[in-house]
């Protein structure tokens, strides 16, 4: 849902171009509606998907969240802000200085930035379920700017050994994942390798019924997100309509289970 959660920016953008003197500027050239045009040519491909298949993600989602009080929003958004105390960690011993935002730019992003945080806050602070991580993925991008807005780094003298030290570390990083998965510790490197023979098996059995191609709603060429799909989203395109054979899917769904039992059990 990382995509869709960016779109928390855009009203925030609009309140900081309408409310301040700089930003009213943009309205005097064309680039600005160019723009506006561009963003739209770019996300309509996905709004005509989500209007096609009546909105499945935000369906999807729906179905994952209930109204309660979620303390452990708190918690995840601590494992996605991690960049800032990493950066603080770093830059405060070799002479940065926490600061107020001393420009406009800064000012707008700031703005921009916490208030699209604390709506997303607010939200799941009230309300149970979805992965609020993958909500986050856009902030969690743009937080090391974030953090810098607030330092001041004229006195750090030694860029050139930092950026160093940092490729250093995440070349160890990286090494270490590759080595995780090629070495396929506690079975990372093989984690769901089944689903590509599961899916070409299930399109097989999906097409004899049928004689049409599987379509997947919200996934791929393989199986989304795993096994783990409501039977309901399988489905066929007949005579330009959504067909969907409840009782055809009910058997697929029991032949995934069966699969998933006999490669673990």
């Amino acid at each position: 849902m990382s995509k869709y959660s960016s779109f928390s920016f855009l009203p925030f953008m609009l309140i900081s171009l309408l409310f301040t003197p700089a930003g009213r500027k943009a309205f005097k050239y064309k680039e600005f509606y160019s723009s506006i045009l561009l963003f739209i040519l770019i996300i309509a491909p996905n709004f005509i998907w989500l209007y096609q298949h009546d909105f499945a993600a935000f369906n999807w989602v729906e179905s994952q969240i209930k109204p309660a009080l979620n303390l452990t929003v708190i918690i995840a958004f601590l494992c996605v802000f991690y960049p800032i105390i990493m950066i603080l960690l770093i830059l405060l011993p070799l002479g940065a200085k926490i600061a107020y935002p001393n420009t406009e730019e800064k000012k707008h992003f700031v703005f921009i930035f916490l208030s699209s945080v604390f709506c997303i806050f607010i939200y799941f602070l009230f309300n149970q379920g979805g992965r609020i991580t993958e909500w986050m993925q856009p902030f969690s991008i743009l937080v090391s700017s974030l953090t810098l807005c607030f330092l001041n780094v004229d006195k750090i003298k030694k860029w050139r050994n930092i950026n160093l030290s940092l490729l250093f570390f995440s070349i160890l990083v990286c090494s270490g994942y590759t080595l995780v998965l090629y070495k396929n510790i506690k079975g990372a490197g093989k984690k769901f390798f089944y689903i590509k023979k599961v899916s070409n098996e299930l399109n097989q059995l999906w097409k004899n019924e049928y004689h049409t191609p599987l379509k997947y709603v919200g996934g791929g060429i393989y199986l989304n997100g795993g096994l783990f799909i409501p039977p309901i989203i399988l489905s066929s395109r007949q005579n330009g309509r959504m067909k969907t054979n409840l009782i055809f899917t009910m058997r697929i769904f029991l032949w995934i289970i069966f699969k998933v039992q006999a490669h673990y059990f």
